[in-house]
Protein backbone atom coordinates (compact mmCIF):
# COMPACT_ATOMS: atom_id res chain seq x y z
CA UNK A 1 0.00 0.00 0.00
CA UNK A 2 1.40 3.75 -0.81
CA UNK A 3 0.73 6.43 2.45
CA UNK A 4 -1.95 7.56 0.19
CA UNK A 5 -3.85 4.37 0.26
CA UNK A 6 -3.18 3.38 3.51
CA UNK A 7 -4.69 6.99 4.95
CA UNK A 8 -7.74 6.79 2.38
CA UNK A 9 -8.34 3.26 4.04
CA UNK A 10 -7.79 4.91 7.50
CA UNK A 11 -10.30 7.99 6.83
CA UNK A 12 -12.73 5.69 5.87
CA UNK A 13 -12.63 3.73 8.57
CA UNK A 14 -11.69 6.27 11.53
CA UNK A 15 -14.34 6.72 14.36
CA UNK A 16 -15.55 10.46 14.60
CA UNK A 17 -18.46 10.11 17.29
CA UNK A 18 -21.88 8.60 17.45
CA UNK A 19 -22.07 6.83 14.94
CA UNK A 20 -19.81 7.79 12.46
CA UNK A 21 -17.32 5.82 11.19
CA UNK A 22 -14.91 7.36 8.34
CA UNK A 23 -15.32 10.71 6.92
CA UNK A 24 -18.02 10.42 4.70
CA UNK A 25 -20.62 9.10 7.52
CA UNK A 26 -19.24 11.85 10.12
CA UNK A 27 -19.86 14.69 6.92
CA UNK A 28 -23.29 13.15 6.77
CA UNK A 29 -23.97 12.85 10.39
CA UNK A 30 -23.43 16.30 11.50
CA UNK A 31 -24.09 18.37 8.64
CA UNK A 32 -26.41 16.22 5.87
CA UNK A 33 -24.11 16.38 3.33
CA UNK A 34 -21.31 14.44 1.41
CA UNK A 35 -17.53 14.54 1.89
CA UNK A 36 -17.09 16.56 -0.79
CA UNK A 37 -19.70 18.99 -0.13
CA UNK A 38 -18.01 20.01 2.71
CA UNK A 39 -17.18 23.94 3.50
CA UNK A 40 -13.32 24.22 4.77
CA UNK A 41 -14.53 25.03 8.07
CA UNK A 42 -16.89 21.98 8.57
CA UNK A 43 -13.66 19.63 6.97
CA UNK A 44 -11.88 21.49 9.54
CA UNK A 45 -14.71 20.55 12.47
CA UNK A 46 -14.01 16.52 11.11
CA UNK A 47 -10.10 16.94 11.35
CA UNK A 48 -10.78 18.32 14.72
CA UNK A 49 -12.44 14.61 16.08
CA UNK A 50 -9.70 12.76 15.50
CA UNK A 51 -8.71 12.80 19.09
CA UNK A 52 -11.96 12.14 21.70
CA UNK A 53 -14.92 12.43 19.39
CA UNK A 54 -17.80 11.83 21.43
CA UNK A 55 -16.46 14.69 23.58
CA UNK A 56 -15.45 16.88 20.91
CA UNK A 57 -17.56 16.69 18.39
CA UNK A 58 -20.50 19.44 17.32
CA UNK A 59 -23.59 17.87 18.83
CA UNK A 60 -22.40 17.14 22.16
CA UNK A 61 -20.53 20.40 22.82
CA UNK A 62 -20.25 23.27 19.64
CA UNK A 63 -17.45 25.26 22.17
CA UNK A 64 -15.23 22.02 21.74
CA UNK A 65 -15.66 21.07 18.25
CA UNK A 66 -15.43 25.33 17.82
CA UNK A 67 -12.38 25.30 19.78
CA UNK A 68 -11.07 21.99 17.85
CA UNK A 69 -12.23 23.45 14.72
CA UNK A 70 -9.97 27.03 14.57
CA UNK A 71 -6.70 24.66 15.17
CA UNK A 72 -6.92 22.77 12.91
CA UNK A 73 -7.74 25.68 10.85
CA UNK A 74 -4.51 27.63 12.39
CA UNK A 75 -2.54 24.23 11.82
CA UNK A 76 -3.38 24.12 7.83
CA UNK A 77 -2.42 28.14 7.59
CA UNK A 78 0.78 27.66 9.35
CA UNK A 79 1.89 24.40 6.82
CA UNK A 80 0.93 26.61 3.72
CA UNK A 81 -2.03 24.61 3.19
CA UNK A 82 -4.62 27.76 3.08
CA UNK A 83 -4.46 31.64 3.01
CA UNK A 84 -4.98 33.83 5.75
CA UNK A 85 -8.28 35.17 4.02
CA UNK A 86 -9.78 30.89 4.01
CA UNK A 87 -8.67 30.86 7.33
CA UNK A 88 -10.65 33.92 8.79
CA UNK A 89 -13.79 32.80 6.37
CA UNK A 90 -13.52 29.66 7.81
CA UNK A 91 -13.16 30.46 11.49
CA UNK A 92 -16.38 32.74 10.83
CA UNK A 93 -18.56 30.51 9.71
CA UNK A 94 -21.70 29.72 12.17
CA UNK A 95 -20.73 26.02 13.09
CA UNK A 96 -24.49 25.78 15.40
CA UNK A 97 -26.40 26.97 12.26
CA UNK A 98 -24.48 24.66 10.30
CA UNK A 99 -25.81 21.71 12.53
CA UNK A 100 -28.94 22.78 13.02
CA UNK A 101 -29.36 23.18 9.33
CA UNK A 102 -28.53 19.32 9.06
CA UNK A 103 -31.56 18.41 11.29
CA UNK A 104 -33.88 21.03 9.60
CA UNK A 105 -33.25 18.93 6.20
CA UNK A 106 -33.81 16.17 7.93
CA UNK A 107 -36.89 17.47 9.45
CA UNK A 108 -38.40 18.25 6.22
CA UNK A 109 -37.09 14.81 4.22
CA UNK A 110 -38.67 12.84 6.97
CA UNK A 111 -41.96 15.02 7.56
CA UNK A 112 -41.30 15.73 10.83
CA UNK A 113 -39.39 13.00 12.15
CA UNK A 114 -36.47 14.87 13.53
CA UNK A 115 -34.25 11.97 13.48
CA UNK A 116 -30.20 11.85 12.71
CA UNK A 117 -31.22 9.73 9.48
CA UNK A 118 -34.24 9.52 6.86
CA UNK A 119 -36.82 6.70 7.08
CA UNK A 120 -35.39 6.02 10.85
CA UNK A 121 -37.67 3.17 11.57
CA UNK A 122 -36.58 1.36 8.29
CA UNK A 123 -33.02 2.13 8.99
CA UNK A 124 -32.97 0.67 12.59
CA UNK A 125 -34.83 -2.54 11.42
CA UNK A 126 -31.68 -2.72 8.80
CA UNK A 127 -29.43 -2.30 11.65
CA UNK A 128 -30.80 -5.36 13.69
CA UNK A 129 -30.72 -7.41 10.91
CA UNK A 130 -27.27 -6.92 9.93
CA UNK A 131 -26.09 -6.82 13.61
CA UNK A 132 -27.73 -10.32 13.71
CA UNK A 133 -25.86 -11.37 10.70
CA UNK A 134 -22.59 -9.74 10.63
CA UNK A 135 -22.16 -8.42 14.44
CA UNK A 136 -21.17 -5.04 15.12
CA UNK A 137 -17.45 -4.69 14.35
CA UNK A 138 -17.77 -6.15 10.82
CA UNK A 139 -20.58 -3.49 10.21
CA UNK A 140 -19.27 -0.35 11.08
CA UNK A 141 -15.13 -0.78 10.60
CA UNK A 142 -15.22 -2.57 7.41
CA UNK A 143 -17.03 -0.76 4.61
CA UNK A 144 -19.58 -2.63 4.10
CA UNK A 145 -21.44 -1.51 0.88
CA UNK A 146 -25.21 -1.92 1.65
CA UNK A 147 -28.09 -2.04 -0.75
CA UNK A 148 -31.87 -1.91 0.82
CA UNK A 149 -35.10 -2.52 -0.33
CA UNK A 150 -36.49 0.81 0.54
CA UNK A 151 -38.25 3.35 -2.09
CA UNK A 152 -37.45 6.43 -0.59
CA UNK A 153 -40.69 8.43 -3.07
CA UNK A 154 -43.18 5.63 -1.15
CA UNK A 155 -41.77 6.44 2.99
CA UNK A 156 -42.08 9.95 2.18
CA UNK A 157 -45.67 9.58 1.38
CA UNK A 158 -45.90 7.09 3.49
CA UNK A 159 -44.71 9.51 7.12
CA UNK A 160 -46.63 12.57 5.76
CA UNK A 161 -49.78 10.69 5.09
CA UNK A 162 -49.51 8.93 8.30
CA UNK A 163 -48.76 11.91 10.08
CA UNK A 164 -50.82 14.27 9.13
CA UNK A 165 -53.95 12.02 9.74
CA UNK A 166 -52.74 10.95 13.45
CA UNK A 167 -52.11 14.94 13.76
CA UNK A 168 -55.28 15.84 12.87
CA UNK A 169 -56.78 12.75 15.05
CA UNK A 170 -54.90 14.57 18.00
CA UNK A 171 -56.16 17.91 17.08
CA UNK A 172 -59.82 16.46 17.40
CA UNK A 173 -59.30 14.69 20.62
CA UNK A 174 -57.28 17.82 22.20
CA UNK A 175 -60.79 19.96 21.51
CA UNK A 176 -63.18 17.07 22.97
CA UNK A 177 -60.90 17.26 26.13
CA UNK A 178 -60.65 20.59 26.56
CA UNK A 179 -64.35 21.04 26.24
CA UNK A 180 -65.12 18.16 29.01
CA UNK A 181 -61.94 19.75 31.12
CA UNK A 182 -60.15 16.61 31.08
CA UNK A 183 -57.13 18.30 28.51
CA UNK A 184 -54.51 16.28 31.10
CA UNK A 185 -55.82 12.72 29.75
CA UNK A 186 -54.69 13.85 26.55
CA UNK A 187 -52.29 11.34 25.24
CA UNK A 188 -50.94 11.48 21.04
CA UNK A 189 -52.23 8.48 19.11
CA UNK A 190 -49.82 6.07 17.47
CA UNK A 191 -49.71 4.49 13.97
CA UNK A 192 -48.52 2.41 11.62
CA UNK A 193 -47.29 1.58 7.84
CA UNK A 194 -46.46 -0.96 6.07
CA UNK A 195 -46.03 -1.42 2.18
CA UNK A 196 -44.60 -4.73 0.38
CA UNK A 197 -43.85 -4.95 -2.87
CA UNK A 198 -46.06 -7.86 -4.74
CA UNK A 199 -44.32 -7.25 -8.23
CA UNK A 200 -42.37 -10.13 -9.52
CA UNK A 201 -39.17 -10.31 -9.11
CA UNK A 202 -39.49 -7.97 -6.02
CA UNK A 203 -42.10 -10.09 -4.45
CA UNK A 204 -42.11 -8.88 -0.31
CA UNK A 205 -39.50 -5.86 -0.50
CA UNK A 206 -40.30 -3.32 2.36
CA UNK A 207 -40.96 -0.41 0.02
CA UNK A 208 -42.30 1.82 2.74
CA UNK A 209 -42.52 1.39 6.73
CA UNK A 210 -43.32 3.76 9.13
CA UNK A 211 -42.96 2.55 12.98
CA UNK A 212 -44.06 5.68 14.60
CA UNK A 213 -44.54 9.48 14.66
CA UNK A 214 -40.91 10.82 15.93
CA UNK A 215 -38.07 8.28 16.50
CA UNK A 216 -35.75 10.54 18.27
CA UNK A 217 -38.53 10.91 21.14
CA UNK A 218 -40.04 6.65 20.58
CA UNK A 219 -37.42 3.83 19.50
CA UNK A 220 -40.09 1.31 20.16
CA UNK A 221 -40.89 0.36 16.21
CA UNK A 222 -44.51 -0.52 16.41
CA UNK A 223 -44.71 -1.87 12.94
CA UNK A 224 -42.48 -4.84 13.70
CA UNK A 225 -42.20 -5.08 17.48
CA UNK A 226 -46.07 -4.22 18.65
CA UNK A 227 -48.53 -7.18 18.76
CA UNK A 228 -51.90 -6.02 18.01
CA UNK A 229 -54.90 -7.41 17.96
CA UNK A 230 -56.15 -7.81 14.61
CA UNK A 231 -59.94 -7.93 15.14
CA UNK A 232 -62.36 -8.69 12.10
CA UNK A 233 -59.07 -8.42 9.29
CA UNK A 234 -58.70 -11.90 10.53
CA UNK A 235 -61.72 -12.79 8.52
CA UNK A 236 -60.44 -13.22 5.07
CA UNK A 237 -58.50 -16.08 6.22
CA UNK A 238 -61.05 -18.06 8.34
CA UNK A 239 -63.33 -17.63 4.80
CA UNK A 240 -60.25 -18.91 2.68
CA UNK A 241 -60.25 -22.38 5.36
CA UNK A 242 -63.90 -22.24 4.88
CA UNK A 243 -63.71 -22.23 0.74
CA UNK A 244 -60.52 -24.47 1.02
CA UNK A 245 -63.13 -27.38 2.85
CA UNK A 246 -65.89 -27.46 1.08
CA UNK A 247 -68.16 -23.75 0.98
CA UNK A 248 -68.32 -21.51 -2.25
CA UNK A 249 -69.46 -17.71 -1.85
CA UNK A 250 -72.85 -18.51 -1.95
CA UNK A 251 -73.21 -21.05 1.24
CA UNK A 252 -75.43 -20.36 3.31
CA UNK A 253 -74.85 -19.47 6.98
CA UNK A 254 -77.41 -18.28 9.84
CA UNK A 255 -76.62 -15.34 11.88
CA UNK A 256 -78.23 -15.77 14.89
CA UNK A 257 -77.65 -15.74 18.49
CA UNK A 258 -75.01 -17.91 19.68
CA UNK A 259 -73.94 -18.80 23.19
CA UNK A 260 -71.15 -21.56 24.42
CA UNK A 261 -70.31 -22.57 27.93
CA UNK A 262 -67.65 -21.64 29.80
CA UNK A 263 -65.71 -22.79 33.03
CA UNK A 264 -67.29 -21.12 35.67
CA UNK A 265 -70.85 -21.27 34.69
CA UNK A 266 -69.84 -18.09 31.95
CA UNK A 267 -71.57 -18.47 28.94
CA UNK A 268 -69.73 -16.80 25.78
CA UNK A 269 -72.77 -14.79 24.10
CA UNK A 270 -70.43 -13.44 20.92
CA UNK A 271 -72.19 -10.21 19.16
CA UNK A 272 -72.66 -8.23 15.92
CA UNK A 273 -72.28 -4.70 15.66
CA UNK A 274 -75.76 -3.31 17.32
CA UNK A 275 -76.88 -6.83 18.43
CA UNK A 276 -78.54 -7.13 15.38
CA UNK A 277 -78.71 -10.21 12.82
CA UNK A 278 -79.01 -10.93 9.42
CA UNK A 279 -80.55 -14.46 9.25
CA UNK A 280 -79.55 -16.73 6.61
CA UNK A 281 -76.91 -15.12 4.61
CA UNK A 282 -74.38 -15.75 1.71
CA UNK A 283 -71.03 -15.90 2.96
CA UNK A 284 -69.70 -13.43 0.47
CA UNK A 285 -72.01 -11.18 1.92
CA UNK A 286 -71.18 -12.01 5.21
CA UNK A 287 -68.24 -10.70 4.76
CA UNK A 288 -68.66 -7.84 2.84
CA UNK A 289 -70.64 -6.74 6.23
CA UNK A 290 -68.46 -8.51 8.56
CA UNK A 291 -70.76 -10.42 10.40
CA UNK A 292 -69.03 -11.95 13.63
CA UNK A 293 -71.28 -14.61 13.81
CA UNK A 294 -70.75 -15.98 10.64
CA UNK A 295 -67.08 -16.12 10.86
CA UNK A 296 -67.57 -18.00 14.55
CA UNK A 297 -69.78 -20.59 12.49
CA UNK A 298 -66.68 -21.00 9.49
CA UNK A 299 -64.25 -21.45 11.87
CA UNK A 300 -66.37 -24.01 14.10
CA UNK A 301 -67.41 -26.17 11.10
CA UNK A 302 -64.09 -26.49 9.49
CA UNK A 303 -62.21 -27.25 12.48
CA UNK A 304 -59.73 -24.73 14.69
CA UNK A 305 -56.76 -27.16 13.98
CA UNK A 306 -57.44 -26.22 10.11
CA UNK A 307 -57.90 -22.71 10.76
CA UNK A 308 -54.84 -22.28 13.03
CA UNK A 309 -52.85 -24.11 10.44
CA UNK A 310 -53.58 -22.19 7.73
CA UNK A 311 -53.13 -18.43 9.99
CA UNK A 312 -49.42 -20.33 10.64
CA UNK A 313 -48.49 -20.81 6.84
CA UNK A 314 -49.86 -17.42 6.51
CA UNK A 315 -47.49 -16.01 9.49
CA UNK A 316 -49.91 -15.10 12.24
CA UNK A 317 -49.41 -16.28 15.40
CA UNK A 318 -52.26 -18.46 17.10
CA UNK A 319 -51.68 -18.33 20.42
CA UNK A 320 -55.42 -17.92 21.24
CA UNK A 321 -57.53 -20.90 21.91
CA UNK A 322 -61.40 -21.50 21.03
CA UNK A 323 -63.50 -19.72 18.67
CA UNK A 324 -62.55 -16.35 19.49
CA UNK A 325 -59.82 -16.78 17.04
CA UNK A 326 -62.17 -16.11 14.54
CA UNK A 327 -62.76 -12.71 15.56
CA UNK A 328 -59.02 -11.82 15.64
CA UNK A 329 -58.62 -11.86 19.25
CA UNK A 330 -54.85 -13.22 18.96
CA UNK A 331 -52.43 -11.18 18.23
CA UNK A 332 -50.31 -9.99 15.09
CA UNK A 333 -47.14 -7.33 13.97
CA UNK A 334 -48.40 -5.43 11.52
CA UNK A 335 -45.46 -6.26 9.35
CA UNK A 336 -46.21 -9.99 9.49
CA UNK A 337 -49.67 -9.16 9.17
CA UNK A 338 -48.80 -7.29 5.99
CA UNK A 339 -47.21 -10.32 4.54
CA UNK A 340 -49.80 -12.38 5.60
CA UNK A 341 -52.10 -10.36 3.44
CA UNK A 342 -49.75 -10.82 0.19
CA UNK A 343 -50.57 -14.25 0.27
CA UNK A 344 -54.13 -13.57 -1.67
CA UNK A 345 -52.27 -11.36 -4.57
CA UNK A 346 -48.89 -13.74 -4.59
CA UNK A 347 -51.05 -16.58 -5.80
CA UNK A 348 -51.20 -18.25 -1.74
CA UNK A 349 -47.31 -17.97 -1.96
CA UNK A 350 -46.00 -16.21 1.41
CA UNK A 351 -42.74 -14.07 0.67
CA UNK A 352 -40.70 -13.16 4.06
CA UNK A 353 -40.32 -9.45 4.15
CA UNK A 354 -37.13 -7.70 2.78
CA UNK A 355 -34.93 -5.01 3.97
CA UNK A 356 -31.54 -5.91 2.84
CA UNK A 357 -30.77 -6.99 -1.03
CA UNK A 358 -27.44 -7.33 -1.26
CA UNK A 359 -23.83 -6.63 1.12
CA UNK A 360 -21.04 -6.45 -0.34
CA UNK A 361 -17.56 -5.72 0.99
CA UNK A 362 -14.87 -3.12 0.50
CA UNK A 363 -13.25 -5.72 -2.11
CA UNK A 364 -16.75 -5.74 -4.05
CA UNK A 365 -17.26 -9.27 -2.76
CA UNK A 366 -21.26 -10.36 -2.20
CA UNK A 367 -21.68 -11.04 1.17
CA UNK A 368 -25.49 -11.47 1.22
CA UNK A 369 -27.88 -11.51 -1.91
CA UNK A 370 -31.39 -12.02 -0.66
CA UNK A 371 -31.90 -13.66 -3.83
CA UNK A 372 -30.36 -16.58 -2.25
CA UNK A 373 -32.62 -16.56 0.49
CA UNK A 374 -35.69 -15.70 -1.12
CA UNK A 375 -37.95 -19.10 -1.17
CA UNK A 376 -41.91 -19.21 -1.52
CA UNK A 377 -43.38 -20.86 0.81
CA UNK A 378 -46.77 -22.47 0.01
CA UNK A 379 -49.75 -20.83 2.73
CA UNK A 380 -53.15 -21.55 0.70
CA UNK A 381 -54.45 -23.12 -2.32
CA UNK A 382 -54.28 -20.87 -5.42
CA UNK A 383 -57.55 -21.15 -6.19
CA UNK A 384 -58.88 -20.79 -2.55
CA UNK A 385 -56.36 -17.39 -2.55
CA UNK A 386 -58.08 -16.24 -5.19
CA UNK A 387 -61.22 -16.85 -4.66
CA UNK A 388 -61.16 -15.34 -1.40
CA UNK A 389 -59.42 -12.03 -2.98
CA UNK A 390 -62.52 -12.19 -5.29
CA UNK A 391 -65.15 -12.21 -2.15
CA UNK A 392 -62.23 -9.16 -0.41
CA UNK A 393 -63.26 -7.07 -3.95
CA UNK A 394 -66.45 -7.13 -2.37
CA UNK A 395 -65.52 -5.64 0.56
CA UNK A 396 -64.22 -2.58 -1.34
CA UNK A 397 -66.92 -1.79 -3.67
CA UNK A 398 -70.10 -0.37 -3.10
CA UNK A 399 -73.51 -1.04 -4.74
CA UNK A 400 -76.77 0.29 -5.54
CA UNK A 401 -77.46 1.52 -1.94
CA UNK A 402 -75.34 -0.94 -0.45
CA UNK A 403 -71.81 0.40 0.89
CA UNK A 404 -69.26 -2.81 2.64
CA UNK A 405 -66.92 -1.73 5.03
CA UNK A 406 -64.27 -1.24 2.73
CA UNK A 407 -65.91 0.95 0.60
CA UNK A 408 -63.51 3.76 0.60
CA UNK A 409 -60.70 2.13 -1.10
CA UNK A 410 -62.60 1.97 -4.10
CA UNK A 411 -61.48 5.84 -4.58
CA UNK A 412 -58.22 3.80 -6.08
CA UNK A 413 -60.39 3.51 -9.45
CA UNK A 414 -58.38 0.15 -10.16
CA UNK A 415 -58.60 -3.27 -9.42
CA UNK A 416 -58.08 -3.33 -5.25
CA UNK A 417 -59.16 -5.85 -2.29
CA UNK A 418 -58.84 -5.87 1.58
CA UNK A 419 -60.84 -5.80 4.79
CA UNK A 420 -61.27 -3.31 7.80
CA UNK A 421 -60.41 -4.61 11.45
CA UNK A 422 -61.73 -2.70 14.63
CA UNK A 423 -61.74 -4.92 18.00
CA UNK A 424 -63.08 -4.46 21.36
CA UNK A 425 -63.98 -0.91 22.51
CA UNK A 426 -61.72 0.59 19.11
CA UNK A 427 -58.71 0.07 20.88
CA UNK A 428 -57.31 -1.18 17.46
CA UNK A 429 -58.09 0.29 13.76
CA UNK A 430 -57.00 -1.31 11.08
CA UNK A 431 -57.20 -1.66 7.39
CA UNK A 432 -55.42 -4.31 5.30
CA UNK A 433 -55.76 -4.47 1.35
CA UNK A 434 -53.94 -4.46 -2.22
CA UNK A 435 -53.46 -4.20 -5.69
CA UNK A 436 -51.44 -6.02 -8.30
CA UNK A 437 -48.60 -3.87 -7.16
CA UNK A 438 -48.45 -3.54 -3.29
CA UNK A 439 -49.95 -5.01 -0.12
CA UNK A 440 -50.32 -2.07 2.41
CA UNK A 441 -51.49 -2.45 6.00
CA UNK A 442 -51.84 0.61 8.14
CA UNK A 443 -52.81 0.37 12.30
CA UNK A 444 -53.98 3.27 14.29
CA UNK A 445 -54.13 2.71 18.18
CA UNK A 446 -53.16 4.09 21.37
CA UNK A 447 -49.83 2.14 22.86
CA UNK A 448 -51.32 1.94 26.24
CA UNK A 449 -54.23 -0.25 24.60
CA UNK A 450 -56.72 2.47 25.50
CA UNK A 451 -60.02 2.98 23.39
CA UNK A 452 -59.59 5.16 20.71
CA UNK A 453 -62.95 6.52 21.10
CA UNK A 454 -66.70 5.08 21.06
CA UNK A 455 -68.98 5.21 17.64
CA UNK A 456 -68.23 4.94 13.86
CA UNK A 457 -65.59 7.75 13.74
CA UNK A 458 -63.34 5.33 15.68
CA UNK A 459 -63.03 2.27 13.45
CA UNK A 460 -60.48 0.98 11.25
CA UNK A 461 -63.14 2.18 7.91
CA UNK A 462 -63.32 5.64 9.39
CA UNK A 463 -59.60 6.04 10.65
CA UNK A 464 -57.54 3.67 8.81
CA UNK A 465 -58.82 3.07 5.53
CA UNK A 466 -58.42 7.05 4.62
CA UNK A 467 -54.74 6.63 5.43
CA UNK A 468 -54.11 3.23 3.06
CA UNK A 469 -56.32 5.17 0.30
CA UNK A 470 -54.19 8.36 0.22
CA UNK A 471 -51.24 6.30 0.33
CA UNK A 472 -52.09 4.09 -2.05
CA UNK A 473 -53.24 6.87 -4.35
CA UNK A 474 -49.87 8.89 -4.81
CA UNK A 475 -48.31 5.05 -4.49
CA UNK A 476 -49.68 4.00 -8.01
CA UNK A 477 -49.22 7.35 -9.82
CA UNK A 478 -47.45 6.28 -12.82
CA UNK A 479 -48.17 2.87 -12.58
CA UNK A 480 -50.68 0.53 -15.19
CA UNK A 481 -54.17 -0.26 -13.71
CA UNK A 482 -53.81 -3.78 -13.76
CA UNK A 483 -56.39 -6.71 -12.29
CA UNK A 484 -55.42 -9.66 -10.39
CA UNK A 485 -54.16 -12.31 -11.64
CA UNK A 486 -56.86 -15.29 -12.03
CA UNK A 487 -55.15 -19.27 -11.86
CA UNK A 488 -56.55 -21.96 -13.50
CA UNK A 489 -59.25 -23.72 -11.47
CA UNK A 490 -61.66 -20.90 -11.43
CA UNK A 491 -64.93 -20.06 -13.17
CA UNK A 492 -66.97 -16.75 -12.63
CA UNK A 493 -70.82 -16.79 -12.70
CA UNK A 494 -73.55 -13.48 -12.70
CA UNK A 495 -75.14 -13.72 -9.13
CA UNK A 496 -77.77 -11.78 -7.00
CA UNK A 497 -74.89 -9.92 -4.39
CA UNK A 498 -77.32 -10.67 -1.45
CA UNK A 499 -78.58 -13.47 -2.11
CA UNK A 500 -75.64 -15.31 -3.91
CA UNK A 501 -78.23 -17.20 -6.51
CA UNK A 502 -77.17 -17.22 -9.80
CA UNK A 503 -78.60 -14.68 -12.21
CA UNK A 504 -77.57 -11.29 -11.14
CA UNK A 505 -75.66 -8.52 -12.65
CA UNK A 506 -72.57 -9.43 -9.83
CA UNK A 507 -70.03 -11.16 -11.15
CA UNK A 508 -68.24 -13.88 -8.30
CA UNK A 509 -65.72 -16.69 -8.40
CA UNK A 510 -66.08 -20.05 -7.83
CA UNK A 511 -63.78 -22.95 -7.59
CA UNK A 512 -64.07 -25.09 -10.81
CA UNK A 513 -66.47 -27.96 -10.33
CA UNK A 514 -68.78 -25.80 -8.21
CA UNK A 515 -71.60 -23.04 -8.66
CA UNK A 516 -73.86 -20.70 -7.42
CA UNK A 517 -77.69 -22.31 -6.66
CA UNK A 518 -80.31 -20.94 -8.70
CA UNK A 519 -82.40 -21.14 -5.64
CA UNK A 520 -81.67 -21.62 -2.27
CA UNK A 521 -84.90 -21.32 -0.22
CA UNK A 522 -83.51 -20.03 3.08
CA UNK A 523 -83.13 -22.08 5.89
CA UNK A 524 -85.30 -21.64 8.99
CA UNK A 525 -83.25 -19.43 11.86
CA UNK A 526 -81.48 -21.38 14.39
CA UNK A 527 -83.38 -21.68 17.87
CA UNK A 528 -80.97 -21.29 20.66
CA UNK A 529 -81.82 -21.07 24.09
CA UNK A 530 -79.41 -19.59 25.95
CA UNK A 531 -78.15 -22.01 29.05
CA UNK A 532 -77.41 -21.01 32.51
CA UNK A 533 -75.02 -18.53 33.43
CA UNK A 534 -73.57 -15.06 33.10
CA UNK A 535 -73.81 -13.91 29.58
CA UNK A 536 -70.16 -13.00 28.45
CA UNK A 537 -69.72 -11.12 25.08
CA UNK A 538 -65.88 -10.23 25.09
CA UNK A 539 -64.55 -11.40 21.59
CA UNK A 540 -61.19 -12.05 23.45
CA UNK A 541 -63.40 -14.67 25.22
CA UNK A 542 -64.47 -18.36 23.71
CA UNK A 543 -64.92 -21.93 23.78
CA UNK A 544 -62.24 -23.44 26.30
CA UNK A 545 -60.56 -19.97 26.93
CA UNK A 546 -59.55 -19.37 30.45
CA UNK A 547 -61.14 -16.92 33.21
CA UNK A 548 -63.48 -14.26 31.92
CA UNK A 549 -64.09 -11.14 32.99
CA UNK A 550 -67.89 -9.27 31.46
CA UNK A 551 -66.94 -6.54 28.70
CA UNK A 552 -69.14 -4.92 26.39
CA UNK A 553 -70.17 -6.04 23.41
CA UNK A 554 -67.47 -6.18 20.42
CA UNK A 555 -67.71 -3.32 18.43
CA UNK A 556 -66.52 -5.06 15.02
CA UNK A 557 -67.01 -3.38 11.50
CA UNK A 558 -70.90 -3.88 10.09
CA UNK A 559 -72.55 -2.84 6.72
CA UNK A 560 -75.72 -2.35 6.02
CA UNK A 561 -78.62 -0.41 3.53
CA UNK A 562 -80.74 0.19 6.04
CA UNK A 563 -78.96 1.10 9.62
CA UNK A 564 -78.54 4.72 9.92
CA UNK A 565 -74.60 5.59 9.65
CA UNK A 566 -74.18 6.99 13.26
CA UNK A 567 -74.99 3.42 14.88
CA UNK A 568 -73.15 1.20 11.87
CA UNK A 569 -68.92 1.31 11.94
CA UNK A 570 -67.11 1.53 8.62
CA UNK A 571 -70.62 1.92 6.73
CA UNK A 572 -71.33 5.69 5.42
CA UNK A 573 -73.78 6.89 2.73
CA UNK A 574 -71.24 9.47 0.81
CA UNK A 575 -71.72 13.24 0.93
CA UNK A 576 -74.66 14.72 -1.14
CA UNK A 577 -73.14 16.48 -3.95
Amino acid sequence: FTKDEILELYLNQVFLGISAYGVDAAARQYFGVNVEDLTLGQAATIAGLLRSPNRNNPISSLKNATLRRNIVLDQMYEEGFITAEERDAAKAEDLEAQVNARFEKAARLASGNVAQFQAPYFSESVRRFLMDRFGWDEIFQEGLQIQTTIDMRLQRIAERVLNEALDAFDEKQRKRLEKAGKLDEFVPVSGALVCLDNRSPWEGYVRAMVGGRDFSREKYNTATQARRQPGSSIKPFIWAAAIGNGYTPSSIVVDAPYYRPLPGGKIWAPKNFGGEFSGPIPIRHALEKSVNIVSIKLAESVGLPVVRALLERCGIPTDVEGLSIALGAGEVRPLDHCAAYAVFPLGGQRYEPVFVTEVRDRDGLVRLDARDRRAAVPAMDPRVAYVTLHMMEGVCQPGEGFYPTGWRASALKRPVAGKTGTTNDSRDAWFCGFTRQYTTVVWVGYRDNRPLGRGADYTGGRLACPIWVEFMSEAHEGLPVEDFEVPPGVTFYKINRTTGTLGGSYEEAYLTGTRPPEYMPPPPPEEMVPPEGTLVTDPSAGANSGDIIPLEPAAPEAASSSIPPAQTPDTELPPEG
